[in-house]
């Protein structure tokens, strides 16, 4: 079946289906590449088989994290596993750098869901949610809220990024939902099987026999590989406000110093009538121009889309174009590429932080009630070099 007619299949059971949750025994995994070096224009095909899931109604997550031995780009991509199986196809691009590359692969239990809570009382015994899908279907249905405000959505299947709005049930004239949401495929989490695959990609000037010695490095997908500075003399100064903000306000990936940052703690982003109003000609490369209707951006940097973040929370940029220039505390333009993003964000991000630190906007309040979330990586996927300046 293709994943068309997979997500097809999956999204119009959404509201119907169970998600049950494996213990964390080690499985049996087989993954195999139909070979050991590939050229541009090559297709890569991979198969992953878990026997004890096959014939029994078990899924879960293959993660297929990618690292360039040589030049130190990573890739994070993620393929749901029905039934025991999966076979994704990776197209190889020219713009992929030759050398040695290691395919790090992890079986995860846990498909795509969203648990989520509201932030204040709720009155109501469900909850209305409406997913819009990469081809612009509109999902739509009703979630019960527990106990303790809290509701899930769970077992789905999509590629690349939905847009997820929470409603209340019965029709309100202002969508007053305040909710927090997360979902495992974002969240560490423990494989229950792992193996590492090297393979060669091109014909690299001077190189060696594939060194099947290499060991993955963990630090360069988490962030935490920073290198060594040599013969640096630190000089002690008094923070700004804004250096203070960006140090107790941003968490994990986001901390990263590798980005423009703007400073609106003095509200100097009030003469603009909107953030990207601001950006206009102060980020080198990035470019603005507004759309068919009111509110609407397109927004790239060099070439290449980059993602969105309020308070951290992906959305999109019509989004980010509703939040009053007022309420803006910091914006924080990322360099390419911003691991904190999907696939490795190739295209940078742009982080708006607000004063009051909600995540959605709305009749002069913030209300988190629309959500960017990832889903699953293509089944075929074209791997592309990714630039590290």
């Amino acid at each position: 079946m293709s994943l068309h007619r997979t997500v097809s299949v999956v999204l119009s059971v959404i509201f119907h289906l169970v998600l049950c949750f494996p213990g964390l025994s080690q499985e049996e995994m087989h993954i195999s590449i139909d070979g050991d070096r590939f050229m541009p224009g090559d297709t890569m095909k991979m198969q992953c088989e878990v026997p004890e899931w096959v014939s029994g109604n078990r899924n879960g997550v293959l993660h297929v994290w990618i690292q360039d031995t040589q030049n130190r780009n990573v890739w994070k991509l993620r393929y749901p596993v029905m039934k025991g199986t999966v076979s994704p196809q990776l197209l190889i691009e020219a713009s992929l750098p030759p050398g040695q590359y290691a395919f790090y692969c992890q079986l995860h239990t846990q498909p795509f869901y969203i648990n989520a809570k509201l932030k204040e009382k709720y009155r109501q015994d469900s909850i209305m949610v409406t997913m819009q899908v990469k081809n612009d279907d509109l999902i739509t249905g009703a979630l019960a809220v527990k106990d303790q405000q809290k509701f899930w959505l769970g077992k789905i299947i999509f590629e690349e990024q939905a847009t997820v709005f929470f409603s209340p049930y019965k029709n309100a004239k202002i969508n007053y939902i305040d909710a927090a949401i997360a979902t495992p495929l974002d969240s560490s989490f423990t494989p229950i099987a792992d193996t590492t695959i090297l393979v060669k990609i091109g014909n690299a000037v001077g190189e060696s026999e594939t060194d099947t010695s290499y060991q993955v490095n963990f630090d360069y997908f988490t962030g935490n590989d920073l290198g060594t500075l040599k013969n640096v003399e630190v000089v002690a100064k008094k923070k700004t406000e804004i250096e203070k903000f960006n140090e107790t306000t941003t968490t994990g990936y986001f901390k990263s110093d590798n980005a423009y940052i703007f400073g609106g703690t003095e509200n100097q982003f009030t003469a603009n009538i909107s953030i990207f109003d601001y950006l206009r000609g102060r980020v080198p490369g990035l470019q603005f121009a507004r759309g068919n209707f009111p509110g609407s951006y397109s927004v790239t940097w060099r070439g290449l889309s980059p993602d969105f973040f309020l308070n951290e929370m992906g959305v999109t940029a019509e989004t980010l174009a509703l939040v009053s220039p007022a309420d803006v505390a910091m914006i924080k333009v990322f360099r390419p590429p911003f691991m904190g993003a999907f696939l490795g964000g190739p295209g940078g991000a742009i982080a708006v932080y607000t004063h009051q630190g909600g995540a959605g906007y709305g009749n002069g309040k913030f209300y988190a009630n629309k959500f960017v979330v990832n889903g699953y990586t293509p089944l075929v996927y074209r791997l592309s070099g990714i630039s590290t300046q």
